[in-house]
């Protein structure tokens, strides 16, 4: 289970280059951290250079840029589809900016030469130092909120977000986005499983009944695996005792035998016995009787 959660890890968070950059665009997101924390990670934990540094953070602040001009150019599709209201509403505020042409003054002359060069000015500025939301974002200072408070990052959105629209919209989607699933969940979900890639259409209720028809079979199996194993264990131990009745019964056996073979032994020294000293009685009985019978004579 532990190398399957290393291999997983090292195939997400493995490098810089292997995460998923949504992750580092969350980041940017937050306003404590912005660029500067992934520039700050890139030098002291990752060990990387100067150029290197301003390379990533390069890339990760041109994907930023590439994500709010497509948020940008949604919205103006939306916006340049109105409803039959926002037609009304629309030609009535055309009607009254018509009227107010009309009474307002046009510039001429110095007047409109100085109005034009203040404006070409602010836009030259404006290219400079703030051309974009994502430049006014990084620019701003740095949330830095005390140590212990419950500081709530898309509370942050919610009311700082008008300064910055359409950024406000990607991290609407970007922070919402679920961060990353337990490796070892994997191995214990079963809807893998169930719902491949030739049966992607059923229905909700008909996996939660194969889900559960699953488990439960696989519970009835456990059951009779702990139950034949129990009665395997029974069975064994009931061998066991056999072998041990068996190996009781012989040693009786071969000690009777022993026994058995001892005492007739015994016995079968005791008849040799009697029968020698019965011998000896015989010829000292035929010794006094030879001798008897010379004395007569």
């Amino acid at each position: 289970m532990a190398s399957k959660m290393k291999t997983k890890f090292e195939k997400y968070f493995g490098s810089i280059d292997d995460i998923n950059q949504l992750l580092l665009v969350a980041l940017v997101l937050d306003p404590r951290y912005k660029l500067r924390y992934f520039q700050h990670i890139c030098e002291t934990e990752l060990h990387y250079d100067s150029f290197r540094v301003k390379q990533k953070s390069d890339e990760l602040r041109d994907l930023v840029f590439k994500l709010t001009e497509l948020y940008a150019t949604s919205m103006a599709t939306k916006k340049a589809k109105p409803s039959d209201k926002d037609a009304e509403k629309s030609s009535t505020t055309s009607k009254s900016s018509r009227c107010g042409s009309k009474t307002s003054l046009s510039l001429t002359g110095k007047r409109a030469t100085m109005q034009a060069n203040w404006r070409q000015a602010l836009e030259d500025s404006s290219q400079t130092v703030v051309s974009h939301q994502v430049d006014r974002y990084l620019l701003d200072p740095i949330e830095d909120p005390p140590e212990g408070e419950d500081w709530k990052l898309l509370d942050w959105w919610k009311l700082n977000g008008s300064k910055y629209p359409n950024l406000q919209l990607v991290a609407k989607d970007v922070l919402a986005i679920q961060v990353s699933t337990v490796a070892s969940e994997s191995c214990f979900n079963t809807s893998k499983r169930v719902i491949d890639p030739f049966r992607s259409s059923l229905s909700p209720r008909t996996v939660e009944a194969l889900i559960c028809f699953q488990n439960w079979l696989r519970y009835e199996n456990a059951l009779k695996y702990t139950a034949d194993s129990q009665h395997g264990k029974a069975e064994q131990k009931q061998v066991k005792k056999g072998k041990k009745l068996k190996g009781a019964d012989q040693a009786t056996k071969q000690k009777g035998i022993i026994e058995a073979m001892t005492t007739n032994v015994k016995t079968g020294l005791k008849i040799g016995s009697s029968a020698t000293s019965s011998k000896k009685k015989m010829k000292t009985t035929a010794r006094s009787v030879g001798s008897s019978k010379k004395t007569r004579k």
